[in-house]
């Protein structure tokens, strides 16, 4: 009996372990991305298009879906204000990450929530797409999970292309 009984918690342990060294390809509507393993799609936005985290890591990414007859440096501008108007002691800078999709807007957002210690950071794009322009914003908590996750959040920046 016991040795049945260890069989099943062996067997349950195994079918339940999730994967997760191996990045998963989402496809929506026509725009796919790769994302990491630990990354699972959650809700984060109420306006979200595709959106995923882990919040154990502190690791979230969102997109949002814009028409594209609309003003990119509009919705850029409304994307940034929305993120900034969060935070205090807010540090924007400009960046340039390699995209399949025309990059018209590319920043690294850092700031603090209003009484916390440790830094957040955002970067957050505009695209330009045949179909939409996205907003793809993808953040951090943390100075040494932004450096640990900087080259993760760039793959999957450069993952993203329309179908």
């Amino acid at each position: 009996m016991r040795i049945l009984f260890s069989l099943i918690i062996s067997i349950f342990f195994v079918f339940s372990c999730k994967d997760y060294e191996t990045p998963k390809v989402i496809e929506k509507e026509g725009l796919s991305i790769t994302i990491p393993g630990f990354a699972e799609e959650e809700e984060l936005a109420a306006d979200g298009f595709m959106e995923f985290a882990n919040r154990y890591r502190n690791f979230y990414i969102v997109i949002l879906k814009h028409k594209n007859n609309k003003n990119i440096a509009e919705i850029d501008s409304i994307g940034t204000q929305r993120i900034v108007a969060q935070l205090d002691s807010v540090k924007v800078d400009s960046i340039s990450w390699f995209s399949n999709l025309k990059v018209n807007r590319s920043k690294e957002i850092q700031g603090n929530y209003p009484k916390e210690k440790e830094p957040i950071y955002f970067y957050h794009h505009t695209l330009f797409g045949k179909n939409a322009i996205y907003e793809v914003t993808m953040w951090t908590r943390g100075e040494s999970r932004k450096l640990k996750y900087q080259t993760e959040f760039e793959k999957i920046f450069n993952s993203i292309k329309e179908n």
